[in-house]
């Protein structure tokens, strides 16, 4: 089995393991991405969606992958309660990959960008200009542009961390939707968001999986027009 190396972090950010249920392949860094590739994989059903592991990033001498799961309530330095966090450890377990812990305290944990994607439904979906959703939107993405200034160029620092990877999806919806239904984008008053979005928008990774822009604006249409 792999030793993980538990090192707790106040700068560690949430879990996103619970998002990790569409077809994805570990890679040899710190990121999840899918890859193509030869090499031994085992396909397994999770509430009818398959998650496909390849082993053929176990070779000696590969980086571990930094996985974040919350930390016990009860207990310092052990794993917490969450089933998501267990499922994606017990798969690196079974397939003998090398992975670092993040236990991450959920009583102190960071708010970057926690609530863009909610101000941005609202906005999305509101008929009433003067409803304050897009001032509320302005203002998470005010708060997020300021942390980035202080702390980025990503959420966790210099390094791409799982944050990274559940924002930016978020926030390509949010561009392309919103300049397609309110003829409306992020302000040149946030450059630092908008470096953010320009750097993960042009990731490889990123590039390879995104929707369709055409196939977001339908995606989202039901919600507009409801």
């Amino acid at each position: 089995m792999s030793t993980a190396r538990i090192s707790p972090s106040a700068s560690a950010i949430s879990t996103t393991i619970k998002h990790l249920t569409g077809n994805l392949q570990f890679a040899r860094t710190h990121t999840l991405s899918p890859l193509k590739g030869s090499g031994r994989s085992r396909r397994n059903t999770l509430r009818g969606r398959t998650l496909t592991v390849s082993a053929s990033s176990a070779a000696a001498g590969s980086e571990p992958l930094e996985v974040c799961v919350k930390a016990s309530v009860t207990t310092p330095n052990k794993l917490g309660d969450c089933p998501f966090s267990q499922r994606v450890l017990l798969t690196l377990e079974e397939k003998h990959l090398p992975y670092d812990i993040k236990l991450v305290d959920f009583a102190k944990k960071p708010e970057c960008g926690s609530k863009i994607f909610s101000t941005f439904i609202g906005f999305l979906k509101s008929k009433d200009p003067n409803d304050g959703t897009e001032e509320a939107l302005l203002n998470e993405l005010t708060a997020f542009n300021d942390y980035l200034k202080e702390n980025g160029p990503f959420v966790n620092g210099k390094q791409i961390s799982a944050a990274d990877l559940s924002l930016g999806p978020k926030l390509y919806h949010l561009e392309i939707s919103l300049g397609h239904y309110k003829n409306w984008s992020v302000p040149d008053s946030l450059p630092y968001v908008k470096s953010y979005t320009k750097t993960i928008f042009s990731m490889d990774s990123f590039v390879k999986t995104q929707a369709l822009p055409e196939d977001v604006i339908e995606g989202w249409r039901p919600k507009v027009m409801g």
